[in-house]
């Protein structure tokens, strides 16, 4: 029950928070001894909510429920009435005009830091929707979108609906699943307007959260210009070399801040994000501030995946959760007007956002019978016995493998895919390791247990130990991969970036690095910044990634991370085949669970 009392030790005892969320429930509670344990409480669970990834607290879905439910004896948190009304005769406690520590808005109970990064950019995004782009000449539009997207049929060419979109505003985000051509797209879309500019240049500024994520931006916007056959002067325009995020806006050392800010913008005129996904609240409300106003943002990912790791769920909020296919009746009638054609869902009455957000629909990497494109469809629509019954069924693309009891994983993963497993890191050239070991990955929900990233590694390495393979003599050995998890901008390394341990030519160990022109480089290891083994990743880890084999492995028992975002992202991660190993029962379990994350942003901007 609510109990009176000594504020700390109580909530101490429900085994649940941190010291930090204990200091500052102390510190906050000791402000307004009135109601001291009803303050202690909501300044405790705040805390621990930020550190979920949730931006808030949502006091209604916590009022008169158990702190924690997984103790018998456990305080109940107030009712809602009550609740609101000690919170809101607190000190410590105001609105968002306010100074106080602690912001309640409604029922929301923010941090006040992550209540001022939501206003602001809830602020800067609703003013960006608003805003009309550079007007160009309609006919030019029209023709220069003409040579690079084919004439439309009676259903609408979504990558087109986002190019008048980015051409007609200064804001635009492009959500997909894999394979949907969102670089494509973004691809395009430069390519005319660098046409329309004609011999006036444009400031373009790709980037992306990690530097895995930001080369393969890089080398897909390159692709696509080889693909699309520019002319010579907007070919060499386009290309780019995208950044991380951190690096574009200028990194503060110590300081949570950046160099480039309101007052201090990007030099830009168009400013390319992709795997928004990745993207916490904090770090996307500063990339926004930091885009000039005259500056075009277009931002790219998949609203269906993985939220960041830190707080906040960005991309899916700012997509919303109607129907992405339908446009207001001004936007389908400049469509019209401009494109010819008038094959866009109309709707009254739509928030300005509406026309801001394009969901890509077709998908070009996967057939219309693959077994991955009809797993990855049920799990993102949650239809966990839809996506059984897929999985069920055995295709050359799709494996479902339910370890045997008393089965050592390393004889499920030498039988489904030992000899791919064997084969990617055999030899010592650089560039043809990497381009095998790039073919396979093994992803997993949880690093701990016996079906988590560490014991994964332990397993692969004795497999390949046993199949000659590998030979490991302590820690290093050629062939280890390993990950980078911290930046070094000196030695130009990511967190995300794989190297494989070799011999160089003095047969000293170093860690090799896809360089410029398909070269190695070659960095001695007592160099490298923070990493890990990578025989196996996690799942979140691998975002921004893609291989040919992706070898899913489920958790034994039930964990919370285990949710239908993360089954949808490990499974997406593959371009030709997928092999799942776990039980039925914890994979229904995984599609049955979505992310929910508390936030006002979602509210803020769809109005």
């Amino acid at each position: 029950m609510f109990a009176k009392g000594p504020a700390i030790p109580q909530l101490r005892a429900q085994n649940l928070f941190s010291p930090l969320d204990l200091q500052l429930a102390g510190y906050l509670s000791s402000r307004c001894p009135e109601h001291q344990l009803s303050t202690a409480m909501a300044a405790a669970l705040v805390s621990r909510q930020t550190g979920l990834g949730h931006i808030c607290l949502d006091l209604k879905e916590q009022a008169g429920k158990p702190v924690n439910d997984k103790l018998e004896e456990t305080l109940l948190c107030p009712g809602l009435t009550e609740w609101l009304a000690d919170l809101s005769s607190s000190p410590v406690i105001g609105p968002g005009s306010a100074t106080t520590p602690l912001v309640l808005e409604g029922t929301r109970l923010y941090l006040r830091r992550y209540y001022a990064y939501e206003q602001e950019l809830i602020r800067d995004l609703k003013e960006r929707s608003t805003e009309v782009g550079t007007a160009h000449d309609p006919g030019d539009v029209r023709a220069a979108l003409a040579r690079y997207f084919e004439p439309e049929t009676t259903e609408p060419d979504w990558q087109r609906t986002a190019a008048f979109a980015s051409l007609t505003g200064r804001f635009c985000i492009i959500s997909g699943g894999p394979g949907t051509g969102k670089t494509t797209t973004v691809a395009k879309i430069l390519a005319v307007l660098l046409e329309l500019a004609g011999s006036a240049s444009i400031k373009v500024r790709p980037a992306a959260p990690t530097g895995k994520a930001a080369a393969r931006l890089t080398e897909s916007l390159r692709s696509a210009v080889t693909r699309l056959k520019l002319p010579e002067d907007v070919a060499a325009a386009m290309d780019l070399e995208a950044t991380t995020i951190h690096r574009l806006l200028g990194v503060v050392s110590g300081s949570p801040y950046f160099r480039a800010d309101r007052d201090t913008p990007l030099d830009a005129d168009l400013v390319i994000v992709d795997e928004v996904s990745m993207v916490d609240l904090p770090l996307m409300a500063k990339l926004v501030r930091a885009v000039p106003p005259h500056a075009r943002l277009i931002l790219l990912g998949d609203k269906d995946q993985l939220a960041s790791v830190e707080a906040g769920s960005v991309m899916a909020d700012i997509c919303g959760t109607g129907d992405l296919t339908r446009f207001s009746p001004s936007f389908v009638a400049g469509y019209a007007a401009s494109e010819g054609y008038e094959n866009l869902p109309v709707q009254e009455d739509l928030p300005e956002m509406a026309d801001r957000v394009v969901q890509l629909q077709k998908t070009y990497r996967f057939s219309e019978d693959s077994s991955i494109r009809r797993l990855s469809d049920r799990v993102r629509l949650g239809d966990a016995r839809g996506a059984l019954e897929v999985l069920s069924s055995p295709g050359p693309d799709l494996t479902w493998v339910e370890p045997e009891s008393g089965k050592g994983l390393g004889a499920v993963l030498e039988r489904v895919a030992g000899e791919e497993l064997a084969g990617c890191l055999a030899g010592n050239d650089p560039m043809t390791m990497h381009d095998s070991f790039g073919k396979i990955r093994i992803l997993t929900a949880v690093r701990k247990g016996e079906r988590g990233l560490e014991e994964l590694n332990r397993v692969v390495e004795e497999l390949l130990r046993r199949q000659k393979v590998l030979r490991p003599e302590g820690r290093w050995y050629p062939g280890r991969p390993i990950m980078i998890a911290r930046n070094d901008y000196t030695l130009n390394v990511y967190n995300g970036d794989v190297g494989i341990t070799v011999r160089d030519e003095e047969r000293n160990l170093r860690v090799a690095f896809p360089g410029p022109d398909s070269t190695p480089r070659l960095i001695a290891p007592v160099r490298l910044p923070e990493h890990e083994t990578v025989f196996a990743m996690t799942v979140h880890k691998s975002q921004g990634s893609e291989f040919d084999t992706v070898i899913l492995v489920l958790p034994d028992t039930d964990v919370l991370v285990l949710t239908r975002e993360l089954l949808y992202t490990g499974i997406t991660r593959a371009r030709s085949r997928v092999v799942v190993i776990g039980s039925r029962e914890m994979f229904m379990k995984g599609v049955g669970r979505k992310v929910e994350r508390s936030s006002g942003l979602r509210e803020g901007v769809w109005g």
